[in-house]
């Protein structure tokens, strides 16, 4: 028996930066990413539809910043003001309740929000309302505009009669204090009535400036306008502020590209089942995938246990079959591939359909083949053909009677034989580690072009790596959605470890949308591959 060709793989460390692992995780989730993008951005477009149009108007006030009584009349020097300070403050009184209150009394409970906001690097304020009611937007916006303008005049007259009223007080005092002292004058003479003189003098001098003051504080009271000025009252908004699909649409069309991102290395991360070739490729470096068999429905009451080679030779499954066997005679130009053994990592893989087909395939080809069941623990292959199992693998295997006489012809396929797992043992991976089954399996080698062994899964039991290291090559089979890239990664690590040599895998259950076809599956034998008409005897 050959081992030439095939050692365990060592798997290189990829020195490229992990950037091709994350393309492969999006490439793989695509329908995911695809999927939640969709729904978000269609969510976001039927919610911008049915929204109400909401429109804005905007008012723009000009503050200058107040001066007191004391100022206005002169007494004091002009002082330093801080403008942001004082444009932040008015900004608060115009949000006030106070201002509020006078707005709602026009309008009514109903009346829309005000948003007021400084204008950067200006002494101006906006007055912002947001409406469904584009002339209810405007009016609120320029009725409280004017509200305010109102509310700071009223509160600067007040401020400044106040004013004045405290002056014209002190010129009640002086007043008095100048006739008291012009009494006391009169009733004296010499030094002391000089002396009161000089007194009398101050305060008319004091009393003449009080009174500028007072009759300035009431010309401004008069004059005021509050310094509050609406420059640019609101007009009426005649585009909607929202909604703006096109602007959502296309928010929400970036917002789900990163969450759909994320979404989908979460995804991945919790569902790591093999979806397609690619994904088997990556975690089997090294070695090819063979074969990709399409996924099929049973049909009526016919038994899942159907070789599709026999039963229909010209179909999807058939033609993918053939294909796998022609990879297979193709590698085996350059090695010697006589014994092959078919497993997987998990049941329920399709394996022993492939092992069924693969031999009825080669022998359709005109190969002396050979399929044994080294399922000893969940034997299958003879509800393939319609066999009995009475006598079989375990038979040869316990007795020293050989393979000749557990050969079963099958009919309708010249150049198959078969045999079968035989009578249930409790010791299975004991007799495929024996020297009988290292004598039977070059026998076999010896007699037949091709040997195909359906072996266990390699996960379940130890059978599977200890037939691996007799064989010439080991033929991996997974299932998109039922196979784990944890598992296959697990299988091909015991693969190797045990010194199988793995030359490829086969993928089955493939859509047919994700099939890679040369020629239409419906089509004769014209449209069949060279290889295949190459590695085929005329007339089969």
């Amino acid at each position: 028996m050959s081992a030439a060709g095939y050692r365990p793989i060592e798997r290189a460390v990829d020195d490229e930066p992990a950037l091709r692992e994350y393309v492969g995780v999006i490439s793989r989730r695509r329908r995911v990413v695809a999927g939640f993008v969709a729904l978000v951005t269609l969510t976001a477009l039927g919610s911008s539809l049915l929204q109400a149009k909401r429109y804005t108007a905007d008012a723009r006030v000009l503050i200058q910043p107040r001066q007191s009584s004391e100022e206005i009349a002169g007494a004091n020097a002009p002082v330093v003001v801080d403008r942001k300070r004082i444009i932040d403050t008015e900004v608060r009184v115009m949000s006030s309740e106070s201002v509020r209150s006078r707005v709602e009394e026009r309008f009514g409970a109903g009346t829309p929000p005000v948003t007021v906001m400084p204008v950067e690097g200006t002494d101006l304020v906006s007055v912002s309302v947001t409406s469904t009611d584009p002339a209810l937007a405007q009016a609120v916006a320029n009725a409280t505009a004017t509200e305010y303008a109102r509310y700071r005049k009223a509160t600067k007259q007040a401020d400044l009669r106040g004013g004045s009223k405290a002056l014209q007080d002190e010129l009640v005092v002086l007043a008095k204090q100048i006739d008291s002292l012009q009494a006391r004058i009169d009733g004296t003479s010499g030094a002391e009535a000089a002396t009161l003189k000089v007194q009398q003098d101050t305060a008319r001098a004091r009393y003449t400036v009080v009174r500028q003051q007072a009759d300035a504080l009431t010309l401004s009271a008069s004059l005021s306008t509050g310094d509050a000025n609406l420059v640019d009252p609101a007009a009426l908004p005649t585009a909607p502020v929202t909604p703006q699909p096109l602007r959502s649409v296309l928010l929400a069309l970036v917002a789900s590209s990163v969450l759909g991102v994320g979404l989908a290395f979460l995804v991945d991360l919790v569902d790591d089942r093999i979806e397609s070739k690619e994904d088997v490729e990556r975690l089997v470096a090294g070695r090819p995938v063979l074969g990709l068999i399409p996924f099929r429905e049973p049909v009526g009451s016919k038994s899942p246990n159907r070789v599709a080679a026999m039963d229909e030779p010209e179909g999807a499954m058939a033609q993918a079959y053939r294909s796998l066997r022609t990879s297979l005679q193709f590698m085996g130009t350059e090695h010697d591939l006589r014994t092959i053994q078919v497993t997987s990592a998990v049941p329920e893989e399709g394996k022993s359909t492939t092992a069924a087909n693969l031999a009825a395939m080669f022998a359709m080809a005109g190969k002396v083949t050979v399929l044994v069941d080294a399922d000893l623990r969940r034997p299958t292959i003879h509800r393939f053909f319609d066999l009995t199992n009475k006598k079989g693998l375990t038979s040869a295997l316990l007795r020293e009677d050989g393979a000749d006489g557990l050969l079963r012809k099958v009919d309708g396929v010249p150049g198959l034989h078969v045999i079968t797992s035989g009578p249930e043992e409790s010791f299975p991976a004991e007799l495929m580690q024996s020297s009988r089954a290292t004598e039977l399996i070059e026998t076999l080698a010896q007699q037949a072009d091709v040997v195909i062994f359906d072996s266990p899964p390699v996960l379940s039991v130890a059978d599977p790596l200890v037939l691996a290291s007799k064989v010439d090559a080991v033929l991996l089979v997974a299932s998109v959605t039922g196979t784990t890239r944890r598992q296959v990664s697990r299988a091909t690590e015991l693969l190797d470890q045990a010194g199988a040599k793995v030359c490829g895998t086969v993928l089955n259950h493939v859509r047919n949308s994700d099939m890679t076809v040369y020629g239409s599956y419906s089509a004769a034998g014209d449209d069949r591959s060279r290889l295949d008409r190459f590695f085929r005897p005329a007339g089969v």
